[in-house]
């Protein structure tokens, strides 16, 4: 799994943050995206999608160990197509994983998808050199 790593949260674990936003929401009937939880959060879709190519970018550098080698990865990212709606999810996507080039040196592929059907990528070692720099 993928949570956003937002700026507002002050390097709070993006897990420990959906928890609390999950808590509110069950407590008070709504909750706040953002990092803030409990207070309204002003932001721009570009730091929406900033903070999911970060969670993004952690998830898969998280993962990148010897044990896992010859491996396929998947990860979920839910919410991630809502909150950047505006923006294509393959970009989004590519974007955050061009920034783990070693990824290719431990897992034959990588899956990162969504809970809408539209929401997939997929990228495989032999893909990436001839689609990603």
């Amino acid at each position: 799994m993928a949570y956003p790593e937002w700026p507002a949260a002050a390097g709070k674990p993006p897990g420990q943050i959906h928890y609390l936003e999950m808590k509110q929401y069950n407590e008070t009937g709504r909750s706040y995206g953002g990092g803030l939880i409990s207070e309204p959060h002003a932001r721009e879709a570009e730091e929406d999608v900033r903070a999911w190519q970060a969670g993004i970018n952690s998830a898969v550098l998280n993962k990148l160990r010897p044990k896992y080698a010859g491996t396929h990865l998947l990860v979920y990212v839910p919410r991630c197509q809502f909150d950047t709606i505006d923006f294509s999810f393959s970009d989004i996507v590519g974007a955050a994983v061009r920034e783990v080039p070693d990824w290719k040196d431990v897992f034959k592929g990588l899956y990162i998808l969504d809970a809408p059907e539209g929401a997939f990528f997929e990228i495989t070692r032999e893909m990436a050199s001839n689609t990603l720099p």
